[in-house]
């Protein structure tokens, strides 16, 4: 990856739905030289352009945490896990913990559903679940529950948007059958309105010695502690959960070296009582 490939992934993580033309004028290079750098960041394994929304604009309201423990081939265990629909993140792990999975689903019930089917696995010895009570930051940052209501038009632009965050408005318009002024019209409502963010979700295995982390954290007092960690730009995603963690969260792209100044910097705050930690080997799944 070179200075023009970081440019532009910079410039995606302020907007993935940029131009050409204005990413071409923001990192000062021809456009002809922004579309083929844009286009090969685009076409590789490692770099996603996605919507991100929250999950209750899903109708996802049970969220959660599943560690699993595992006998065997772990993974073959990830790719027969990763086809559960309500698991939107799964990952082998470092750690004491073989695989880590991330479930969103509509009930309680769904939830004991995928839950049960995790645990029926031959491979799988034992699971540790934490449920998530409140999001405070996502992959993409902050992104708010919807206020207004939200038809099937917006959600069936929504799904499109989770896939492929710089589909066109005419390929969105033909995928759920209405006219370009349509579709132009709703996706700008979506994203005025917070509703969807479009940014970069980036593999980094391989990249720089790049690695990414998860945290555990146990705290004194929840509300006192939060909003430290919450203001630290190193961590990715921050949500407070009922368990054996009150905080759950993800720090990526850095060296080993951040990664021991981050967690020694969470773990010097006074309402931290103890933390754990897990290093991601190898993300095989990552749909939000």
């Amino acid at each position: 990856m070179d200075d023009i490939d970081r440019a532009v992934l910079h410039e995606l993580r302020r907007d993935g739905r940029i131009s050409q033309e204005e990413l071409a004028r923001r990192i000062h290079v021809s456009r002809p030289t922004a579309a083929r750098h844009l286009s090969r960041l685009i076409e590789s394994d490692g770099v996603k352009v996605v919507g991100v929304v929250h999950p209750q604009v899903q109708g996802l309201h049970v969220v959660g945490h599943a560690s699993v423990i595992a006998d065997g081939d772990v993974k073959r265990l990830a790719a027969d896990l990763s086809a559960l629909p309500d698991v939107v993140f799964l990952s082998i792990t470092a750690g004491a913990m073989s695989l880590v999975a991330e479930i969103r689903a509509q009930s309680q019930t769904d939830f004991q559903h995928t839950l049960d089917e995790i645990r029926r696995h031959p491979s799988v010895v034992t699971t540790n679940t934490v449920m998530y009570s409140q999001i405070l930051r996502d992959v993409l940052e902050p992104v708010r529950v919807a206020a207004p209501m939200l038809d099937d038009l917006d959600r069936a632009l929504i799904q499109h948007l989770r896939r492929n965050g710089r589909a066109s408005y005419s390929d969105l318009a033909e995928a759920v059958d209405i006219s370009v002024t349509t579709a132009r019209t709703r996706v700008r409502r979506l994203l005025a309105e917070q509703i969807v963010r479009i940014g970069v979700i980036q593999n980094r295995q391989g990249e720089d010695n790049l690695l990414r982390f998860g945290i555990g954290i146990r705290m004194r007092g929840v509300a006192t502690g939060l909003q430290q960690l919450v203001e630290m730009p190193e961590l990715q995603l921050v949500v407070t959960s009922v368990g054996r963690f009150d905080v759950v969260a993800t720090v990526d792209g850095v060296t080993r070296d951040d990664a021991a100044d981050i967690f020694g910097r969470i773990n010097a705050l006074p309402q931290v009582l103890w933390s754990e930690t897990w290093m991601h080997l190898q993300v095989c799944k990552e749909m939000y």
